[in-house]
């Protein structure tokens, strides 16, 4: 069934006069990442600090410079394909390394930057500096940060242009609007201030409804943010308009076949979550500490419904080069900042 909003059988004729709708299908290569923690150099195998020994027997995972190339390769890979595609970061970059501790929010925008994301959520991690340290973040940054339940009337600083609650993208003609949201668990494990967390439901409901009244011709619609893997499925259940969910917050570990690594799948990617409609969401994470990669390829058909969902989570393993790139010295291979 079509979910809410969506042009009817009975409407058809006459909406094609006023309302784009997606010629033949649509394809979408969503790779997303969440709860990276700082973790801007490969790790160990457990996500700790990376030793030089266990760098000298390829034995090391991750880091910014492996994120970069894998995020590349899967844009010029799209672009060959003629499909699109969307870097999201489900939040929480702040934190876990004693990069952050020293360079705090400067050393994450700085390397964020690098890494040309279309779009982040805001994490519980972002607060623990407090209000103080993620407004320079926010303005610093080059992509848009979103998070759609926030009521900032006692937070005023946080009115700031590129602080949103959704983003639309333009992709080749058809139009995919990303909702964001975090965890209003924030307010008790971080320093969110005055910031007042509203439910996520229905949060991405009203935003939704917003988006289609401005833009009627916003067929497609993800839900990007930080507040865990069961509430990422009741966004899944509960929003008629969302098409995908892709979440953090719990480092849930999703993957289809034998796991890559040391790490249990907690289930299957994507997990499938169905609506009292019958439509069928696809549910993402992708662990943790920049680990893997969350690749997520769709389809859709001419009303903007998924008809297809596909993928897995890459293991940025020595098999994805850390790359010669601005990220990397060439002569020591440490982190230039």
């Amino acid at each position: 069934m079509a979910k809410s909003g969506k042009v009817t059988a009975v409407l058809a004729c006459v909406a094609m006069l006023s309302v784009t709708t997606l010629a033949d299908t649509f394809k979408l290569l969503i790779v997303h990442t969440n709860d990276m923690h700082s973790r801007f150099e490969q790790t160990s195998k457990s996500s700790g600090v990376c030793s030089e020994q266990e760098a000298a027997k390829n034995q090391c995972f991750g880091g910014f410079p492996r994120v970069s190339e894998a995020v590349t390769l899967a844009r010029a890979r799209s672009k060959m394909e003629n499909t699109q595609s969307l870097f999201l970061i489900a939040g929480d970059i702040y934190q876990g390394t004693l990069f952050y501790t020293i360079y705090k929010w400067k050393i994450v925008a700085k390397l964020t930057n690098m890494l040309r994301p279309d779009a982040m959520s805001l994490g519980n991690h972002e607060f623990d500096d407090g209000v103080k340290s993620l407004v320079p973040f926010i303005n610093n940054a080059t992509f848009p940060i979103l998070a759609s339940n926030l009521d900032l009337r006692k937070e005023q600083d946080l009115y700031r242009p590129n602080l949103k609650n959704s983003v639309v993208f333009d992709l080749g003609g058809v139009k995919v609007a990303v909702i964001g949201y975090v965890t209003p668990d924030t307010k008790f494990i971080s320093q969110a201030g005055e910031v007042e967390f509203l439910d996520e439901v229905e949060s991405i409901k009203a935003e939704a409804e917003r988006i289609k009244e401005r833009e009627p011709d916003v067929r497609i619609f993800i839900a990007l943010g930080h507040s865990g893997f069961e509430m990422d499925q009741k966004i899944a259940a509960g929003v008629p308009d969302i098409d995908a969910v892709v979440g953090g917050h719990t480092n849930t570990f999703l993957y289809s076949g034998s796991k890559p690594d040391s790490e249990d799948p907690e289930g299957i990617y994507p997990t499938f979550v169905t609506q009292e409609s019958g439509r069928r969401i696809p549910v993402v994470q992708a662990y943790a500490y920049t680990k893997y990669l969350g690749q997520l390829s769709l389809e859709f058909d001419s009303q903007g419904e998924v008809i297809h969902a596909v993928g897995n989570p890459l293991l940025l393993d020595h098999n994805v080069e850390q790359g010669k790139s601005c990220f990397v010295s060439a002569t020591n291979n440490k982190l230039i900042f």
